[in-house]
């Protein structure tokens, strides 16, 4: 089946603290011309936080979410480096205690269908992980891409890293 045109508009690395500035002015420009466009859906892919894993960040994923809300039209976030840390060998790798604060807010993977397309969004920081969580993202990947398979629809991936660069055995995208 042919994939039908729909709006989506992709965002990534505002770099949000609404502690320092409750609604940033390069925030409301951006959901001020993302509203405009009139999408069928906004995807977020990452780094929606200036660091807010850090125990200091306390309720700044909360506040993010609200700001969120403005859009007019449905919202779907992954988190970025920024938000739960990194993938193993960073400096500050993602830990079940990083996301679960990620998580008490936002889901960390998504999956929507629009018109004949399947939108799946991912969680990059934990790719190459072995918590059970990295684990069970990779099972709900392939069964996610299997019904659409099924419902014959396009699929389109988001996430704030890349699986790799220039080669697909690249051990990470960073």
């Amino acid at each position: 089946m042919p994939a039908k045109s729909v709006k989506i508009v992709q965002i990534s690395d505002m770099h949000l603290n609404p502690a320092n500035e409750p609604e940033p002015a390069h925030f409301l420009a951006i959901r001020d011309r993302v509203n405009d466009i009139g999408p069928a859906h906004v995807v977020i892919t990452g780094d929606i936080s200036g660091d807010g894993f850090e125990p200091q960040n306390e309720g700044m994923f909360d506040a993010l979410a609200k700001i969120f809300q403005t859009f007019n039209a449905p919202v779907h976030v992954v988190p970025g480096n920024h938000d739960v840390g990194n993938q193993p060998s960073a400096m500050v790798t993602t830990t079940e205690a990083l996301l679960n604060h990620w998580l008490k807010t936002f889901p960390d993977r998504f999956s929507v269908t629009c018109e004949t397309w399947q939108l799946v969004g991912l969680n990059s920081q934990i790719i190459g992980n072995t918590m059970p969580h990295a684990v069970e993202q990779v099972s709900w990947l392939a069964k996610e891409i299997e019904k659409a398979k099924a419902n014959h629809k396009h699929v389109a991936v988001y996430q704030h890293l890349p699986y790799y660069f220039y080669d697909e055995r690249e051990q990470f995208g960073w």
